[in-house]
This record gives structure tokens, sequence and C-alpha cells, in this order.
């Protein structure tokens, strides 16, 4: 019979509420070096290899990547705007969508139905959102102001690419700051 503490080293368990070297936010920053030291391997590969790998028909990892981007500079805006502006507070994610489609009459008509949905309207209730045309012909502009601004305009792209596969969604990203009281 293997001793499980053989198995760790000889080192024994001891919970993570219990290590004084770690508090409750310690997988935050393994993250950040496992994000890290992955981003840098990717990096440094022959990007010539790592693009004709992505465009075999490879679009998930590119949506990955770009979700991860998001996620990771949200973040990072939260916490450098609290760490070196105290006297502001982030109030929540504002996103503009840019589409551009082929099939911009269904496109923006499934856009406007799908902001107009109950569940929508219960799931993300300090929600602000806009839908215009665009300055070009078949563009549109959808701007998206919430807490979860993010997670909304993921789910509005999502129904852009179901009814319209070759859309263009371009994202631009800012976050919204009021003073603090």
């Amino acid at each position: 019979m293997i001793k499980l503490a053989s198995l760790l080293k000889e080192e024994p368990l001891v919970p993570v509420d219990q290590a004084p070297e770690h508090d409750n936010t310690y997988m935050f920053f393994q993250n950040l070096e496992t994000i890290f030291n992955a981003v840098k391997e990717l990096i440094e590969m022959d990007k010539a290899q790592v693009s004709k790998l992505l465009a075999d028909d490879h679009g998930w990892a590119l949506d990955h990547i770009s979700t991860a981007t998001d996620d990771v500079t949200e973040v990072h805006g939260f916490v450098k705007t609290n760490l070196t502006e105290p006297i502001t507070e982030a109030m929540g994610a504002f996103r503009r969508l840019v589409v551009t489609s082929g099939k911009m009459n269904t496109v923006k008509q499934e856009v406007e139905d799908f902001i107009k949905r109950p569940n929508i309207k219960s799931d993300f209730p300090d929600a602000k959102i806009s839908v215009k045309p665009g300055i070009k012909p078949n563009v549109l502009v959808v701007d998206v102001e919430a807490i979860s601004g993010t997670a909304l305009a993921n789910k509005i792209s999502d129904v852009v690419k179901k009814f319209d596969k070759a859309a263009n969604i371009k994202v631009r990203k800012e976050l919204k700051l009021k003073p603090s009281k």
C-alpha cells in the first residue's frame, strides 16, 4: 500500500484556508502564471505555421483567444482602475459591436427581437442596449452597457452568427466609470 504522504513528497496535506502562504485568491495568481506561460509559448511559435493550422477550419481557437482576451482585459481594467484611481468605481462594461452582414435586415430584426425577450430583461436588468445603422451600408452598430456587458455582448454576437455565419463582428471595449461617493 502506498501512503498518500509519499505521493506528495512526504509533505502533509494542509487545507488551503489554513496554509499561511495562501489566501482565497491564490488560484487567481496561479491562473495568471498559466496564461502568461501559454501566451509566451504561443507568441514564440512560428506565426506562419500557426496561421496555417488555424486557417484549416479551426475557428474555435480564434474564438477562444478572443473570449479570453476580453475576459483578461476586463479583469485587468477592473484591478488597475481600482488600484490606481480609488476615486472611481467600475459601473459596468460598455461594448460596441460593429456588425457587417449581407443579411442586414434579418440580422437587425433578430437582434431587436432578442433584446426584447423577457429573460434578457430579467437576466440583465441594468442593461442599456441601442441598435442603430452604421455609416456604411450593411453595417449595424449595437451598443451594450451593463454590469455583465461582456456576457450580453457575447449573446448578441451569437444571435448575429446564428442568422449570418459570414457576418463580421468587431467589438470595441470601454469601461464606464462613475465617481464614488
